[in-house]
């Protein structure tokens, strides 16, 4: 066993027997040991694959899964919540750049860090769900991206090959300017996972640690690469509960490791996963090698809704491979009411002390502060809320009754729910919703045509043009 430091002094020595390192291995479970990819995440009977795997799939469109909600197979687009990120450390900045398809609309996310004046920059902007688009696999050239007036965010995935891009630009209602563009390459195995959140509510996330090339502009700052540049790329698509939370914990970047400057990184996530010893993300990168570790539980200080300039959180995990402060010295807030569903997002930088095992029992002793170093944490929550106060008090909209129905010369299944004297009409063509009514006091009036299974109507996009019978419409939709 060895003991190595990273940006720190060792105080105490500790070692190990063979049975003691024996042990660190042993908590990992199986179903952790990465297995051959399959060419698709979803089997022929709609139900989808879970463990961890080697390398990309080909196939991941999750709408064919069946039910992995309550809600009828033909609301699964509407539940499905898709984005790639990636987090880009550099010597004296931590760019974080994101574009999102949440099904209700589409978000354009650019952050950028300074770590000398700890002060954040950001760029947010919605749009159509349909402008959000997002890459079926990493492989081949795909491309996720997002173009609006005030910006962009373009991605090339080719991490079949290893390698991978990032391109974007923005500005936001300060005036405040960013471009960027980043050329990346792997540096060790990628976390590639689908972990249940229920019998057949898969989320699926890989993750990759990569060596970042290019450069930011802020402001007309320039901040360029160098040799200690990293990146972690983020793909993540699944159905979240309808109270969710996740716990994420990073750090990335080049360090001395017993006397030599190598890369590092880890990535920690506690998450609604049914059962995190075999179903989690938790890993520790080296160049060309990694360890998996096992699952953790963060213990915070404060809640960052009452965030006031500092916060501690203890990530830890029960066989002592991992036990770290993360103090937080700026965070980001982010919150989107959607009257059924509220979202907050805290994105936040800082410091770490602690350490960690890998599997072998080596213990790496932790210090990172600022410089070739990078530490990100995010503290998310999602609620579907089906209160009083935005759902008149019934609850979710239950089962809805299945009819087929004549209009227009042809035939379609109409999904109807029902809430006191109102009932809402789905007419569904196979899997593409393209017509939305409501029947009230016998009056029939259209909610919205889309002709689109990923667009929704522009009068239930618009928070402001939301009316207790568009909320109906978003919670059968969303419960």
């Amino acid at each position: 066993m060895s003991k190595y430091v990273i940006y720190g002094k060792i105080n105490s020595q500790k070692s190990f027997s063979g049975k003691d390192m024996e042990k660190f291995n042993k908590v990992i479970s199986e179903k952790r040991r990465p297995i051959e990819t399959p060419n698709s995440l979803i089997k022929d009977d709609g139900t989808a694959l879970f463990g961890t795997f080697d390398k990309e799939f080909v196939e991941m469109d999750l709408t064919k899964l069946d039910r992995p909600t309550m809600a009828p197979n033909i609301f699964n687009r509407f539940k499905l919540t898709l984005w790639e990120a990636c987090e880009v450390n550099l010597k004296d900045g931590i760019l974080l750049a994101a574009c999102s398809d949440m099904a209700l609309f589409g978000k354009i996310f650019i952050l950028f860090y300074d770590k000398k004046s700890r002060k954040i920059y950001t760029w947010d902007t919605n749009t159509r769900s349909k402008k959000a688009v997002i890459a079926d696999n990493l492989i081949n050239s795909s491309e996720t991206k997002c173009y609006t007036k005030k910006g962009h965010v373009h991605f090339v995935n080719n991490l079949d090959k290893g390698l991978a891009s990032i391109s974007g630009k923005h500005i936001n209602a300060n005036k405040d300017t960013i471009e960027f563009e980043f050329n990346m390459t792997r540096l060790s195995n990628p976390s590639i996972v689908s972990i249940p959140f229920g019998e057949n509510r898969p989320l699926y996330s890989q993750k990759d640690f990569l060596k970042a090339t290019g450069k930011i502009v802020v402001n007309g700052v320039e901040y360029l690469s160098d040799d200690t540049t990293t990146a972690l790329m983020d793909d993540h698509k699944g159905y979240y509960p309808r109270k969710a939370h996740y716990d994420w914990l990073a750090t990335m970047g080049k360090c001395e490791i017993n006397g030599k400057m190598e890369y590092l990184g880890f990535n920690l996530t506690d998450n609604q996963s049914i059962n995190p010893s075999d179903y989690n993300e938790n890993i520790l990168w080296f160049h060309d090698k990694y360890s998996l570790l096992p699952p953790v539980k963060f213990e915070k200080s404060t809640d960052l809704h009452n965030y006031d300039g500092y916060s501690e959180w203890i990530v830890k995990d029960e066989y002592d491979m991992v036990n770290l402060k993360y103090k937080i010295y700026a965070v980001n807030t982010m919150v989107i009411n959607l009257k059924i569903a509220k979202i907050d997002y805290f994105v936040n930088f800082g410091e770490i002390e602690g350490y960690l095992r890998d599997e072998e029992g080596n213990k790496y002793v932790v210090e990172i502060t600022s410089g070739l170093m990078s530490v990100l944490g995010l503290d998310i929550n999602f609620d579907i809320l089906f209160s009083e106060a935005n759902f008149g008090g019934s609850g979710a909209p239950g089962t809805p009754e299945v009819t087929k129905k004549e209009a227009d010369g042809k035939t379609y299944d109409v999904y109807t729910f029902t809430k006191n004297a109102t009932k809402i009409n789905f007419y569904a063509d196979g899997d593409t919703i393209v017509k939305i009514e409501t029947v009230s006091a016998g009056k029939t009036n259209a909610v919205g045509v889309s002709t689109l299974s990923s667009e929704i109507p522009d009068d239930m996009l618009t928070v402001k043009g939301y009316t207790e019978t568009n909320i109906f419409a978003l919670a059968a939709m969303f419960q």
